[in-house]
């Protein structure tokens, strides 16, 4: 599976990580070009002597970095019990005893696991896109959870599935910390 990567974080807590693999570079890309952008208009807005403005343009770039790098950090994690999806606000915990179906989405044609209580869990990671169409990522993640689900002993009906109402992105946060705090100088200068 060349377009997708394998987390080494995740491996060592011993899970497998699923995410398109040009998500680390366009995250970490995009994320770089906002920060020259700012430096740049930074440097430009202060020569210029107006520092409300350039602790505005602080403020709205660091936000516009933490949603690219939380966007980022969407995955989809296999550990041998069941599964992990991070999603962009949250995370759900799946083990392998509750899900009933695995496959593409209705209409998105993203990644959708079907549990027995009668959720559908959608992954971000994998949304129907542009690039799918052409690497198929979403088919090969599909058949990989596939196969974990298969392999993985059913015994019971398992836990059911976990759900973090939000889930922490230390860079992202750390953005959108400086964000906030860049807004409150703007607006009190």
């Amino acid at each position: 599976m060349r377009e997708m990567q394998q987390d080494a974080f995740a491996q060592e807590s011993g899970g497998f990580v699923l995410r398109r693999r040009s998500w680390p570079w366009v995250t970490w890309g995009g994320a770089g070009l906002l920060a020259a952008i700012t430096l740049a208009a930074w440097q430009a807005i202060m020569g210029k002597g107006n520092v409300q403005d350039a602790w505005a343009l602080l403020a709205s770039m660091s936000g516009a970095a933490a949603v690219v790098l939380r966007v980022g950090s969407c995955r989809l994690v296999l550990f041998s019990d069941g599964m992990r999806v991070d999603n962009l606000i949250g995370s759900h915990y799946v083990p392998y005893a509750s899900i009933t179906s695995v496959g593409r989405a209705e209409g998105s044609g993203g990644l959708c696991v079907e549990t027995s209580d009668g959720r559908e869990i959608h992954c971000f990671a994998f949304g129907g896109s542009v690039v799918d169409a052409v690497f198929k990522t979403t088919p090969k993640a599909v058949a990989l959870v596939q196969e974990y689900v298969q392999r993985a002993t059913h015994s019971g009906a398992g836990d059911g599935v976990r759900t973090v109402r939000f889930r922490l992105c230390w860079t992202s946060e750390g953005l959108f910390a400086i964000s906030v705090v860049a807004a409150g100088v703007a607006i009190l200068l």
